[in-house]
C-alpha cells in the first residue's frame, strides 16, 4: 500500500488498494476532514462525508451528501483524495480507452480535466494510479507499464510536467513536496534519482547505485528493493534489498545512503529469521516520527522444519548490525495469516495490522502496537477480516474496512466492502460507522 489509494471500476466496481509502504512522517492536521463513504450508480459517485461528532465518536452525515458523475459510456477506475481532504482526482476513462485526470475542489465543487495518453493498444488491464504531494499541491500520475511517462500535474501552477520513460514507480515525496525520489534503470541493479520540480520544469539527477555484485547480492538472480524511506532526523534514506527468488533462503538486508549516495549497511535481515525457508521473506519498512526510528515488519511464511510456525514480526533498529524484536505473532503452518495492510496514525505513536487467513475467508486479526513504549495496545482475532486500514487525523480511531459475506481479496482484484468499524485505540472500543448490506462502498480517506 506503502500510506491509500483506491481503484473503481464502475461495471464490476473494484477497488484497489496496493502494500503500502508508509512514511510515517507525513502527518495529517487534526482539522483535516476525515473522508468519504463512496457509492457508485451508473456513472456517478456518491459521497457521504465520515465526520467526529459529539462524545468524538465517528459517524457519516447523512445530510452532507453530494454526487460526482462522468459523461455517458465513462468510467471512473481510480479515486484519491488529497491530505488535506481539499481535492479530489480521478482517472475516467472512455469507450475508446481516451483517458482524463478528472480534479474537484470538495469545497467549492469546481471541477476541471486534464487529458492524459491514451491506452488504446497498452497492453495492460489496469489504468493509470495517483499519489498526492504531502502539501496536496500536487499529484503524480503514474502509468500501467514502462511504456508510457510517469506525470505530475501541479494545482498551483497549473503545470502539466512529464518524466522521461523508462522510470520505475512509486514515486516518493520528500516531506517538501517540491523534490521526490524515483528509481530509474541500470545495467548492474538500480539506480536511484533526486528529482526537484520547480514552476516550469523538473531535473533529475542520480543519487545512489544499486549494484547487486557490490552488495554482495547474486547477479544470477538479481534483486528487488523497497522504495526508500525518509529518515528526517537523519537526513537518509533506507532501502531493502532482496535477491529476486520465488524460493528461499534469499539473502534480504537493510542499507542506507545520505544525500551524496553513499550506502551503508544497516543489518542483515534474513540472519535473524529461519535461513532455511522455502520461500523468500516479505518486508516492510517505516520511518516514526514520533520517536526517529526506522522498522521492519518481516514476515516468513514458509518455514523448512515440519511443525514450525510461519510468522510476522515488528523490529526496531536500535543501532547500526542490531534489530531489537518489538513484537511477533505466530500460526499454525495448516491456517497462517498473511499481512493484509499495515498502518501507522499521523502522530507516528502506533502501528496497526490487519491480517487476513489463507484458509478461511472470514477470519481476521487487528493488531495495535504502541511504538513509544514497546507494547500492544490490541490484539482482535475476533473479526471477519481487516482490509483497508487507515487512521482518523487525531490518531485515536483506526478504521477498516468488512466485507461480510467473503474474504478480504487484496492488491489488484479487491471488492467493495459492506461494513465500516473504527477502532478506539485509547478506550479500546470499536464500533460500526457505517453498515450498508445491501449497496457496496469504499471509505476514501485523506491521502488516499
Amino acid at each position: 500500500m506503502s500510506k491509500s489509494r483506491y481503484v473503481v471500476v464502475i461495471i464490476v466496481l473494484v477497488v484497489g488498494l496496493s502494500l503500502r509502504t508508509v512514511h510515517l512522517s507525513l502527518a495529517q492536521e487534526n482539522t483535516s476532514p476525515l473522508g468519504y463513504i463512496v457509492q457508485p450508480s451508473g456513472n456517478t459517485l456518491a459521497f457521504q462525508t465520515l465526520h467526529t461528532g459529539t462524545g468524538n465518536e465517528l459517524s457519516v452525515a447523512a445530510t452532507q451528501f453530494t454526487e460526482m458523475a462522468s459523461n455517458t459510456g465513462e468510467t471512473w477506475r481510480y479515486l484519491s483524495l488529497s491530505p488535506n481532504g481539499t481535492w479530489l482526482a480521478g482517472v475516467v476513462e472512455g469507450t475508446n480507452q481516451s483517458v482524463t485526470l478528472a480534479i474537484r475542489n470538495m469545497v467549492n465543487n469546481v471541477n476541471q480535466r486534464i487529458s492524459l495518453p491514451s491506452l488504446a493498444g497498452v497492453d495492460t488491464q489496469n489504468s493509470y494510479r495517483l499519489r498526492w504531494s504531502p502539501d496536496s499541491q500536487k499529484v503524480v500520475i503514474e502509468p500501467p507499464n514502462l511504456t508510457l511517462a510517469t506525470q505530475i500535474f501541479d494545482l498551483t501552477t497549473q503545470q502539466l510536467h512529464i518524466l522521461p520513460t523508462g522510470y520505475l514507480y512509486p514515486l516518493r515525496w520528500l516531506p517538501d513536496s517540491n523534490r521526490f525520489l524515483l528509481d530509474g534503470p541500470s545495467t548492474t541493479g538500480a539506480t536511484i534519482y533526486l528529482g526537484e520540480i520547480d514552476a516550469t520544469s523538473i531535473d533529475l539527477q542520480p543519487l545512489a547505485v544499486l549494484d547487486r555484485e557490490i552488495l554482495g547480492l547474486a547477479i544470477s538472480r538479481g534483486f528487488t528493493f523497497r522504495a526508500p524511506i525518509y529518515n528526517i532526523a537523519q537526513n537518509r534514506f533506507y532501502v531493502t534489498l532482496a535477491e529476486a527468488t520465488d524460493i528461499g533462503p534469499a539473502v534480504e538486508q537493510l542499507y542506507s545512503f545520505d544525500m551524496d549516495g553513499v550506502l551503508r549497511l544497516e543489518a542483515n535481515i534474513a540472519a535473524i529469521v529461519d535461513a532455511n525457508s522455502r520461500e523468500p521473506l516479505r518486508t516492510r519498512i517505516y520511518y516514526s516520527n514520533a520517536d526517529s526510528n526506522i522498522y521492519l515488519i518481516v514476515q516468513n511464511n514458509g518455514p523448512s522444519v515440519i511443525g514450525a510456525e510461519p510468522s510476522i514480526s515488528l523490529y526496531r533498529l536500535a543501532s547500526q548490525q542490531r534489530l531489537e524484536a518489538i513484537y511477533t505473532i505466530t500460526f499454525p503452518v495448516i491456517d497462517w495469516l498473511y499481512l493484509t495492510d499495515s498502518q501507522a496514525s499521523p502522530d507516528g505513536r502506533y502501528l496497526a495490522l490487519g491480517l487476513s487467513s489463507e484458509v478461511a475467508d472470514n477470519r481476521g486479526i487487528l493488531i495495535i502496537i504502541d511504538l513509544l513504549n514497546g507494547v500492544t495496545v490490541l490484539e482482535r482475532n475476533d473479526l471477519a477480516q481487516v482490509c483497508e486500514l487507515s487512521w482518523s487525523a487525531d490518531s485515536v480511531q483506526v478504521l477498516f474496512s468488512q466485507q461480510l459475506q467473503g474474504g478480504c481479496t487484496r492488491s489488484f482484484d479487491n471488492h467493495p466492502m459492506n461494513q465500516l468499524v473504527a477502532q478506539n485505540v485509547q478506550t479500546l472500543t470499536a464500533s460500526v460507522v457505517f453498515e450498508d448490506a445491501l449497496t457496496p462502498f469504499f471509505y476514501l480517506p485523506p491521502g488516499g
